[in-house]
């Protein structure tokens, strides 16, 4: 079965549309959506007071209990990353810093300035999030060769998610990167 751009699917509670970017899945009855951009990017959609837990954080308006482990500690974001993670085949990485230790200084110079090269070649500064972390994934998949080499480079990857995260504070780019 092929859902093309414009396309959807209804097979009981569940409708499946294809908007020409993201796949989406609508659970009807339950208000949660599931948006994939078909490679990096995964957004589930709950309505507000609904139970959650994980990276979701608990959902009970009340973000400073949100960065939670699995084990209930307040945590940064690699800690609670790695703590819910999982990885039955023992593929992954534990953080952002190991996979970075990989990476020679040349190698990581290098990656750095590639991917900081991207983010100011955008025009990216009339956003006020926080770019660095989006640039240390960067660099880090860089290093680490984390990307399909055929598809998209981890440059693209990291512009595209911080222009979407960008695009949820209402910050347009007015040449079709606002999302």
């Amino acid at each position: 079965m092929n859902i093309t751009d414009g396309g959807t699917l209804k097979t009981g509670p569940m409708t499946v549309s294809f908007d020409g970017r993201n796949l989406r899945l609508l659970l009807e009855g339950s208000g949660v959506e599931v948006v994939w951009d078909g490679l990096v990017s995964v957004h589930i959609l709950v309505p507000m007071g609904t139970n959650t837990c994980g990276l979701c954080g608990n959902n009970d308006f009340n973000p400073t209990n949100d960065l939670l482990t699995r084990g209930g500690v307040l945590g940064t974001s690699v800690a609670i990353g790695d703590s819910w993670a999982v990885d039955r085949y023992s593929r992954c990485e534990n953080n952002l810093a190991s996979s970075n230790q990989r990476c020679v200084m040349t190698s990581k110079r290098l990656a750095a300035e590639r991917c900081e090269a991207a983010f100011k070649a955008m025009g990216l500064s009339r956003c006020s999030i926080d770019n660095v972390p989006y640039i240390a994934g960067c660099v880090a998949d860089v290093c680490t060769q984390n990307w399909i080499a055929d598809r998209l480079a981890p440059e693209c990857i990291a512009v595209s998610t911080y222009v979407e995260r960008c695009a949820l504070d209402g910050v347009g780019f007015g040449d079709g990167r606002r999302v």
